[in-house]
C-alpha cells in the first residue's frame, strides 16, 4: 500500500496540472483573453460615444431650428413694415446690423421676381437670387431651415402682406457645435 501511495503522489506531482507547458499556455490564454476583452470594451465604448454624440447633435439641430424660426418671426414683421413703407435704406441698415451677430451671414431680401432688393453684401443687390439659392426656397409659405453644407444652414422666411407675398428673407446661419458640446 505504501508503494501505491508513493506512485500515486509521484503521478500527481507529474500530472498535467503541474506541467510547465500547462502553466505557460494558461498564462498566455489568460493574457490574450484580457487583451481581447479590453479592446472589445474599448470598441463598445467608442460606439456608445458616437451614438451619444449623434443624438446630441440631432437634438441641438432641432433646438437651433426652433430658435431660428423664433428669431425670424420678428425679423419678418420688421422687414414687412419697411417693405410696405418702401424704406429700403432702413432694411439695408437692419440687414447689416443682423450680420454682426455671431453666426449669421449673407442676409438677403428677395422679391417675387427672384431679384435681390436688399442685401448685406451690396454687390448682390439687383442680381438674381437663383445664383445663390434654390428656387423652392423663394416660394415657401412658412419659415424653413435647410442645410446648405455641413456647416451652413439657409433660413428662408416669407414676408407676407394680408393677401400676397411681398418678398422672402434669406440668411445663412453657421452653427458652432464646438461651443455647444
Amino acid at each position: 500500500m505504501q508503494v501505491f501511495n508513493e506512485i500515486r503522489s509521484k503521478t500527481v506531482f507529474f500530472s498535467v496540472n503541474n506541467s510547465p507547458w500547462f502553466w505557460f499556455s494558461s498564462t498566455i490564454i489568460s493574457v490574450i483573453s484580457c487583451v481581447f476583452i479590453y479592446f472589445l470594451k474599448d470598441y463598445q465604448n467608442h460606439l456608445i460615444k458616437e451614438k451619444i454624440l449623434l443624438q446630441a447633435q440631432r437634438q441641438i439641430n432641432q433646438k437651433e431650428n426652433i430658435i431660428l424660426k423664433n428669431l425670424t418671426e420678428p425679423l419678418v414683421w420688421t422687414m414687412r413694415k419697411y417693405l410696405l413703407s418702401g424704406d429700403t435704406l432702413q432694411m439695408g441698415i437692419f440687414a447689416n446690423n443682423l450680420i454682426r451677430l455671431k453666426n449669421i451671414s449673407n442676409v438677403n431680401i428677395v422679391n417675387n421676381n427672384a431679384k435681390i432688393i436688399v442685401s448685406s453684401n451690396t454687390a448682390n443687390v439687383a442680381t438674381s437670387a437663383l445664383a445663390f439659392y434654390a428656387p423652392p426656397l423663394l416660394i415657401q409659405d412658412s419659415t424653413i431651415t435647410i442645410m446648405k453644407t455641413d456647416k451652413v444652414w439657409v433660413v428662408a422666411a416669407p414676408i407676407m402682406s394680408k393677401n400676397k407675398r411681398l418678398a422672402t428673407l434669406l440668411f445663412d446661419y453657421s452653427p458652432n457645435l464646438n461651443d455647444l458640446l
